[in-house]
């Protein structure tokens, strides 16, 4: 504007000084040329930072892949990482109050689970022990074959007498009667499909 509307005056008047055209044009030839480098710059930035956004995700992959390698090549705890800007876990050490209470609490907890070690699990076991008796097609158990069970507290097996006989017409006879741990009933004899032994108990 200052060339085509000031070029007919002579001077113009600008805060008390009177200025030539071409005056006011070398008062604005910085500011012009500050203002297009400032612009240049920033398209310039502008490419640079979506160059950047573009890359960035190969980059970040590349740099996790690298850490990891350093790591198994001179160990998670290597202070030789440093050299390479990957901090050191820094694992805080606890005092004992701390461990205390840990121990205090993990017994709690296996009191309440009702979690035994291996020596109390050692120390669980079932009574007395179960038997085996061989008998024939007709029901009847072999003697002195095989022993009959231990009923818990006793150390000696009960002799098993006999077995419920098959129902007639069966083709299927018993090969075996396994008798489980169940404990006798002293003092008392009864029937119901079994015959009674000679301690007394029932046998069915």
């Amino acid at each position: 504007g200052v060339n085509k509307d000031i070029v007919g005056k002579a001077t113009l008047t600008v805060a008390g000084t009177a200025m030539t055209g071409p005056q006011i044009d070398a008062k604005l030839a910085p500011a012009e040329q500050l203002y297009g480098a400032v612009t240049a710059a920033r398209n310039a930035l502008k490419a640079a930072l979506g160059a950047y956004r573009s890359a960035l995700p190969g980059l970040r992959q590349f740099v996790a892949d690298l850490e990891l390698a350093l790591k198994g090549t001179f160990g998670a705890g290597n202070p030789v990482l440093a050299d390479f800007g990957i901090p050191l876990r820094k694992v805080k050490a606890k005092t004992a109050e701390t461990k205390a209470k840990a121990v205090a609490k993990g017994r709690q907890t296996r009191k309440a689970r009702g979690t035994m070690g291996k020596v109390q699990r050692l120390q669980v076991t079932t009574g007395g022990k179960p038997g085996l008796a061989l008998v024939t097609p007709a029901g009847q158990v072999v003697p002195g074959v095989l022993d009959g069970p231990i009923p818990p507290g006793q150390g000696e097996p009960t002799e098993v007498k006999g077995v419920v006989a098959p129902a007639s017409g069966s083709n299927t006879p018993p090969a075996a009667s396994s008798r489980g741990p169940a404990p006798a009933t002293q003092g008392q004899s009864g029937t119901g499909g079994g015959n009674t032994g000679s301690n007394g108990s029932t046998q069915s």
